[in-house]
């Protein structure tokens, strides 16, 4: 008689086996999926909020920050890592302020 590695028994347990770390991981991926858009989501909000408050050079430029906001889907990363990063007197979600 030959030597098996698996017998029937032990094959069918070890496939059960992955069969159920599959089934974590991809429960664990949608899990990661439905945070990170929750993330860009709320992202996405605060710098449009952000854009609008911000006094810009001109209005031009404000238009466009906000058609980048809406339209392209990672437009908020872009938005926070180019106007507001560097900008530390950005308003964000304080008032505005007045222009004298």
């Amino acid at each position: 008689m030959p030597y098996t590695f698996l017998s029937a028994n032990s094959a069918d347990v070890f496939v059960a086996g992955f069969c159920g770390l599959g089934l974590i991981f991809y429960f664990l991926f949608i899990v990661f999926c439905s945070l990170l858009s929750t993330f860009l989501m709320v992202l996405k909000i605060l710098m449009i909020i952000d854009c609008a408050r911000k006094r810009f050079e001109s209005s031009t430029e404000q238009a466009i920050w906000l058609i980048v906001n809406l339209i392209v889907p990672f437009g908020a990363v872009i938005y926070c890592f180019v106007v507001k990063y560097p900008d530390s007197e950005s308003p964000g979600l304080c008032p505005r302020p007045s222009s004298l």
